[in-house]
């Protein structure tokens, strides 16, 4: 990629976030955009690809730096292999995120530090039933309060998709959350079906707005949604449709995000006046075409729309 047709998508910070300027001039542009904070990607095994190479480099540094410029942080476990954390693994990671969750700036929901889990169904599949992701949990929250912490506030990833050729959607059974002992759900991603080639970044929308729908009508706990902000992976050649986007459709779709979850308030994690939670995917994914980070092509048009709306009236 750096020296291919999409060399424009590098960034201003540089192609890696492996240097304490680098990591602090994005803390700094992503607060400047109106973002509060970074839901990092947590991996376990991080040198399992590249001994070389720290995929929790970024974490780790924001962690570490005396100044953050007002952004505030949160882990998302990526459970996905070769990243998963058995069972015989867990006491050591829980005791992992639990140091970064004492940080007076990690991100917190109704008091509790805020997880994220990619994959409620592989984590189910390492320890082997609702039952012991349950217990695999409770054992994550009652090692936060011995820190002093009030628990902590888990949210559970699932997959789904939406496809406009056939107006109709993938979407899972989300029953087994609650067994699972989450306390709210949400999802990194998701899939547009048979559609392929170049398409509106409409679809983007349209399918995700469709997801949000489909949780407010079968979840049973909570629910932060997610915005894509664009999906182009034609760098890593990964699967065959890509979107068209422009920084004011970007902004569009997060301000209807917002608007959405203003108008379903029981499916906050916090109730209002506290302003509603809502991500978007993502702000460095290069290879997939998912990304506000300023670039050498696009410059910081992304976040200057975002900022139109997120810092306006």
């Amino acid at each position: 990629m750096p020296l291919g047709p999409f060399q424009d998508r590098q960034p201003i910070t540089g192609w890696q976030d492996n240097t304490d300027c680098s990591v602090e001039q994005q803390l700094a542009t992503a607060h400047n955009f109106g973002i509060d904070f970074f839901v990092f990607d947590w991996y376990f095994n991080t040198t399992v690809n590249d001994p070389g190479e720290d995929l929790n480099s970024a974490l780790k540094i924001t962690h570490n730096l005396p100044d953050r410029h007002g952004m505030q942080y949160a882990i998302l476990y990526v459970d996905s292999p070769p990243f998963v954390a058995q069972p015989a693994d867990w006491a050591a990671t829980v005791n992992e995120w639990v140091g970064y969750m004492v940080d007076p700036a990690y991100v917190k929901v109704n008091g509790k530090p805020l997880l994220v889990v990619i994959d409620m169904g592989q984590l189910r599949q390492a320890f082997g039933s609702s039952s012991a992701v349950a217990g695999a949990l409770g054992q994550l929250r009652t090692a936060a309060m011995a820190q002093g912490l009030s628990g902590v506030y888990v949210v559970g990833g699932f997959f789904a998709g939406y496809d406009h050729n056939t107006q109709s959607g993938s979407f899972p059974d989300l029953s087994t959350a609650v067994a699972d002992g989450y306390d709210a759900v949400s999802f990194y991603n998701y899939s547009f079906g048979t559609v392929s080639g170049a398409q509106p970044f409409s679809l983007v929308s349209e399918a995700g707005q469709w997801i949000w729908s489909q949780t407010a009508a079968h979840s049973l706990l909570p629910f932060i949604q997610v915005a894509m902000d664009g999906w182009d992976p034609r760098p890593w050649a990964e699967g065959n449709v890509w979107f068209g986007r422009s920084p004011q459709e970007v902004a569009a779709f997060v301000s209807d995000e917002i608007a959405w979850a203003n108008s379903n308030p029981q499916l906050r994690p916090e109730p209002s006046p506290t302003p509603p939670i809502v991500l978007v995917e993502a702000w460095n994914e290069f290879g997939e075409g998912s990304h506000l980070i300023p670039t050498v092509g696009e410059g910081t048009s992304y976040g200057d729309a975002l900022a139109a709306l997120l810092q306006g009236p």
